[in-house]
Order: C-alpha cells, then sequence, then structure tokens
C-alpha cells in the first residue's frame, strides 16, 4: 500500500464493543503504550478494527504529516519476527526489505513525526520472540502504540509464559475484555 487504509467495507454498528474499542483507540494515540483487548470468536473483533482503522486514518488524512495514523495487520500462526516486522512494514506502506533492525529504522524513519498505532490481530498467534519485536516498536523512536488483539486465548497466553514476557507484559498498561455482542445488539 502507498496509503493507510481509509475504507472498510459493510456498516459498522455503534455496539457496546465498538464504543468500547473506539476509546481504547484514543487513549492508545496519546502516547506510546500497548494495550491487550480480547474477545470470544465471533464478537466481531476484526471487522470492528478495520472499520477503526480506517475511521482514523480518515479523519487524519486531513493533517498530512502531522496526522495520526493506524495500521492493522493480521499476525498468522507461526511468524517469525521477521516476517512480523515485514508484514507490519507492507502494511505501513515502508520497505520491507533487509533483515529486522533495518526494517525496525526504515518504520522509525517514515513515522517520526507522528503518533502511529498499530493493531495487530489474532495476537494469540505470535510467539514470545515476535512480541519481543513488537515491544522494542514501543521502546525506541518513534515509539508506535501497540494494540494487541486476539482470542481468550490471548490473556492465558501472556500468562502462562509470564516469565519469559515480563518485559512485554510490563508494557501492557490495559487488558480489556469485550463481552461479545449482546442479544439485543444483534437484533
Amino acid at each position: 500500500p502507498i496509503a493507510p487504509r481509509t475504507e472498510a467495507y459493510g456498516e459498522l454498528d455503534d455496539t457496546a464493543n465498538v464504543r468500547t474499542m473506539r476509546q481504547t483507540f484514543q487513549q492508545l494515540l496519546r502516547r506510546p503504550v500497548m494495550y491487550l483487548v480480547d474477545a470470544p470468536p465471533g464478537s466481531e473483533k476484526t471487522f470492528s478494527l478495520k472499520h477503526l482503522v480506517a475511521e482514523l486514518n480518515r479523519s487524519e488524512l486531513a493533517k498530512n504529516d502531522t496526522g495520526r495514523r493506524a495500521f492493522y495487520v493480521y499476525a498468522r500462526v507461526n511468524m517469525r519476527p521477521t516476517q512480523l516486522l515485514k508484514q507490519i512494514a507492507v502494511a505501513c506502506g515502508v520497505t520491507s526489505v533487509g533483515d529486522g533492525p533495518r526494517i525496525a529504522r526504515s518504520l522509525a524513519f517514515a513515522f517520526q513525526s507522528r503518533r502511529v498505532l498499530l493493531v495487530i490481530d489474532e495476537a494469540q498467534h505470535l510467539s514470545p520472540d515476535c512480541l519481543e519485536a513488537v515491544r522494542s516498536l514501543v521502546d525506541e523512536p518513534p515509539q508506535f502504540s501497540i494494540l494487541l488483539a486476539g482470542s481468550h486465548n490471548l490473556r492465558q497466553m501472556l500468562i502462562t509464559r509470564a516469565a519469559t514476557l515480563g518485559q512485554v507484559n510490563n508494557r501492557i498498561i490495559e487488558k480489556v475484555h469485550l463481552p461479545g455482542v449482546s442479544r439485543q445488539e444483534a437484533e
């Protein structure tokens, strides 16, 4: 892509989950931090995240070099850290050539003057090494904000691997559980 996503398919209903995620986006864009959002399958987490990314980019596009940006990345099973960084670079419209440090430098250069939110969906698929690569994007300039989204397994994975993910767990300042779509909202 040569530009951030500004359109999404379908219509986004204003459910409790969407309102919670919209509020989470605003909190993440204030400063470089990590949040975790988990929800049961079928809660329209991915659909909502893609819409909110497009909505933010659409509203900020006119600000050119100073506008905030959000990018959506899907975490595949068994990704290696360099593969994840390449996928992040492609989503951000930045060159994905080279090793992990080179990609990180390209991302830092491209976004040195703006707030960026990376939404990583299905984050329960990420290995500890991938999560450490993501953490470095929060710690190092330009200090991205990260939203790790996934199923209930994501929270459990962070708990069971706490010994190896101490630095990542320390960066996650908020863990938000979405209850899913209520019967009333579905109707």
